[in-house]
């Protein structure tokens, strides 16, 4: 048996230099290119939003996800963003809601031509990822669990004082809470709404 020998191979720089030259062209034009979104059908001369409005879509749609307006969008207008036409029926009735505000989540389930519509809130957790605040008055334990230095205990213990006040006139009304500090209230503050 022969014993096992390293030899050092002259390798050519060319090659190496030329790897490195395709992956940083691949590198720069995915940079380049931007994150693709779903709002894709925007004007590309359109001028950003200063106040989006963010609506979350899922269900039997040919477009789901998170879409972007830069004001309240009617049901026609939304379903149009999603690639969707034909006709609509609310399950239940939204309250004769005209537009849609910022965070609302829009379900569509297909029955034949028809499309049943269900709304609900998004998640606390797709509100925080969006930078959207959340109701302080209205999330449930798991959702005030999103805010940064809520864990558990602290979730339940909001609730409870929500209750007992019958809802919170002010976020400073959290420094009641045992184990809600200014340091955390301050920190939390700009994550909620009333």
């Amino acid at each position: 048996m022969r014993p096992l020998v390293w030899k050092k191979i002259k390798s050519e720089k060319r090659s190496e230099t030329g790897g490195f030259l395709i992956l940083l062209l691949v590198v720069l034009a995915c940079y380049g290119l931007g994150p693709v979104t779903q709002d894709a059908s925007r004007e590309a001369d359109e001028t950003p939003c200063d106040d989006p409005v963010l609506i979350q879509v899922a269900g039997d749609v040919r477009s789901p996800g998170v879409h972007t307006f830069c004001h309240r969008p009617d049901l026609q207008e939304l379903m149009k963003r999603v690639g969707e036409t034909g006709s609509y029926r609310w399950s239940p009735d939204p309250l004769k809601m005209k537009t849609f505000p910022s965070g609302i989540k829009v379900l569509g389930r297909k029955e034949g031509k028809e499309y049943i519509l269900s709304f609900m809130e998004m998640s606390a957790f797709s509100k925080m990822t969006l930078g959207l605040p959340i109701s302080l008055n209205r999330e449930n334990e798991e959702g005030l669990r999103a805010l940064p230095g809520i864990g558990p205990a602290l979730a339940r213990a909001i609730v409870r004082e929500r209750a007992e006040r019958g809802g919170f006139n002010s976020l400073d009304e959290m420094i009641d809470i045992k184990g809600v500090g200014n340091r955390l209230l301050e920190k939390i503050k700009p994550f909620l709404r009333l």
